[in-house]
């Protein structure tokens, strides 16, 4: 038996005649004891993931690109079907033509490669295309132009025909590596964005530039909206911003991340949502968009509330847990926390921390729209185990609840070894020591009161 890389695991299937076997290529192999025969049964790249692009017009089918090569992959079995592979350089960008006959890449030793995609063949490579890496790439619809941009700043326009491959034209206004491309419709307009704080909206009939975008920000994606009168950017100040084509000025701005730079962006060809990356988690396969490494992606609205998260989800009731889900729902749309739980950001201290893995697995489930009622319940569950006031089916205090959920939370987390929030068993008073995990000192330097705010809903009611 041969396999790719060198074994780091193996286990049984239970009482099966099977094993699966690890290795340190990120490949899973299956093999029956019988024929002692490799099957692979699940892969991935090695590195970073850098770009992912799916042909025109189907969605069975998405090329990525990573450190060393670029895969064609197949969605409705999950599987890889293709593995181009170039030894000790990295694959930036990758783009596949609108009729589907060529993949083209940019590579940092300068190259780009262009490869048939059914088989991998190399088609032809155009050499020294920019003196410090090709970063980003695309090419027209009517196939006969692709337009690089490089590390150096610049952005070069190529003719390509059957047999050759012309350099056309040199436009030079970023000063710094452009980091995303993209072209109209029609082939006459085309922006590019830059890690100088620029984006560039450039006539490509004349090649000259239209419109420069200035921003206190290193712009890592931009897109069309469909109309292709605006242009939707964003970058490492986290916002997304829309900004009108004709005369560049900004329209509207949304704060797309809390923590991290946003590094993808797509939208959909009606407009009416678009969805973003921002090098935090593994993207839920529903979602459909992604160019990063490591992306929980964020489907947003794009109509009249762009800020608005697509995100609805309600809980199942386990018994009288409406105040269990009630707590839930609220930590859930606290942004930061959010953030902090479904992106495992928290260093939590082994096997004590099971409260807070179930939440953090609850709250990363509403936001991928993966939830089942099952999640809920094992969160119950585990909630019972350590607090025997919250066991049963019985209706309790959502104040309660959450100022033990909170504490726990903290204990779990370190916090000081659970001494840095204090509550009095009444929960009307507290106070906050130094962490002694983080060194961080006291939230508040006095006690502090618990209060309650019971806020009241009326329906049909007549207001005078």
């Amino acid at each position: 038996m041969r396999v790719e890389g060198a074994v780091t695991s193996l286990t049984c299937r239970g009482q099966d005649d099977q094993f699966f076997i690890g290795t340190n290529k990120c490949q899973m192999y299956r093999s029956a004891y019988a024929t002692f025969k490799e099957e692979l049964v699940a892969v991935c790249h090695t590195e970073a993931v850098n770009d992912i692009v799916f042909p025109e017009g189907h969605s069975d089918l998405f090329v990525t690109c990573s450190t060393n090569d670029i895969r064609v992959w197949y969605t409705p079995e999950r599987l890889e079907r293709l593995r181009v592979t170039v030894p000790n350089v990295t694959c930036h960008a990758v783009e596949v033509t609108r009729d589907g006959m060529v993949i083209i890449s940019a590579w940092n030793d300068g190259k780009i490669r262009a490869f048939v995609p059914a088989t991998g063949e190399p088609m032809y490579e155009i050499n020294n295309a920019h003196n410090l890496g090709v970063t980003a790439i695309a090419a027209t619809r009517d196939c006969k132009q692709i337009i690089s941009g490089g590390g150096d700043g610049q952005v070069r326009i190529w003719n390509i025909g059957e047999k050759t491959q012309k350099l056309r034209e040199v436009l030079k206004e970023h000063r710094g590596a452009v980091s995303c491309i993209k072209i109209n419709k029609n082939d006459k307009e085309g922006v590019t964005a830059s890690l100088d704080g620029t984006c560039v909206i450039w006539d490509l009939v004349r090649y000259v530039r239209k419109q420069m975008i200035l921003d206190n920000t290193l712009f890592k994606c931009v897109c069309y909206h469909p109309g292709e009168y605006q242009i939707i950017t964003s970058g490492t100040d986290r916002k997304i911003v829309y900004w009108e084509v004709l005369d560049g000025s900004a329209i509207r701005e949304v704060q797309g991340s809390l923590s991290s730079s946003i590094n993808g962006m797509d939208i959909t060809s009606d407009g009416a949502s678009f969805v973003t990356d921002s090098m935090l988690w593994a993207l839920s396969a529903r979602a459909g968009f992604t160019s990063s490494a490591a992306a929980l992606a964020v489907v947003w609205k794009a109509g009249a509330n762009p800020g608005m998260w697509d995100r609805h989800n309600g809980l199942r009731n386990h018994g009288n847990t409406c105040f269990m889900n009630a707590v839930v729902q609220c930590l859930s749309n606290t942004a930061p926390l959010a953030e902090f739980l479904a992106l495992g950001r928290y260093r939590a201290r082994g096997a004590r921390a099971e409260v807070t893995h179930r939440l953090a697995a609850l709250v990363r489930a509403l936001w991928t729209r993966d939830y089942t009622p099952q999640l809920s319940a094992e969160f119950k569950n585990i909630v019972s185990e350590h607090s025997a006031q919250f066991r049963g089916n019985a209706q309790h205090d959502a104040l309660e609840f959450l100022l033990w959920l909170l504490d726990r939370m903290h204990e779990d987390l370190g916090g000081g070894g659970g001494q840095a929030l204090s509550l009095d068993a009444n929960l009307l008073w507290g106070h906050t020591e130094r962490c002694e995990t983080f060194d961080n000192p006291p939230l508040c330097q006095e006690n502090f009161k618990v209060q309650l705010l019971e806020v009241w809903g009326f329906q049909n009611a007549q207001v005078p």
